[in-house]
């Protein structure tokens, strides 16, 4: 029952993964679109869109945020790994379960004070820009979302593979070969 319980809620996560790449890809193009039309016409005409520096920025850091949420929805995090793996194994998979329990923790504040935040930013809206400035804290729910699932999908996943390799083990939720 567990293990079916957490297989549907990796496919959900693979769903979403693969949705985000796709948006990512959608905002890297429009992203470069918008600026060769902006550096277009100014050169060409002599006019440029007063939005367009916003709305780069908004598109940049929607990309950044998302392709961070895609890294942790597919658990391919970067580990430095170097001190750790000079633990015990014992001393090495409590360090695991904090690591991954400090990031849940993380991920429930990043939430909280988004929340917050936006509140504050939704207090304005400039008059050139079509959309609100709340719009660029969006991605950060993702992003905490997506760093909670990888936290919640990791401590079972290192507790299976330590039960069955008898070893600590990497938050690595793709890597399904035996370990040596």
């Amino acid at each position: 029952m567990r293990s079916t319980l957490r297989n549907s809620i990796r496919a959900a996560g693979d769903m979403v993964s693969s949705w985000l790449s796709v948006v990512i890809g959608i905002l890297g193009v429009a992203l470069v679109l918008v600026n060769v039309v902006q550096i277009t016409l100014r050169t060409a005409v002599r006019f440029s869109f007063p939005w367009v520096p916003e709305a780069s920025v908004f598109m940049g850091a929607w990309i950044v945020l998302l392709g961070a949420s895609v890294v942790f929805i597919r658990g391919q995090e970067v580990q430095v790994t170097a001190l750790v793996n000079l633990l015990p194994p014992a001393l090495r998979t409590l360090v695991d379960y904090v690591v991954a329990l400090v990031s849940c923790f993380f991920g429930v504040m990043l939430f909280a004070a988004n929340l917050k935040y936006r509140q504050l930013v939704d207090m304005t809206k400039p008059t050139y820009l079509p959309l609100r400035y709340s719009v660029l804290t969006y991605p950060l729910y993702v992003l905490a979302i997506s760093i909670i699932y990888w936290s919640v999908m990791a401590i079972p996943a290192m507790s299976e593979r330590r039960a069955n390799h008898g070893i600590s083990v990497s938050h690595d939720l793709t890597d399904t070969a035996d370990i040596p």
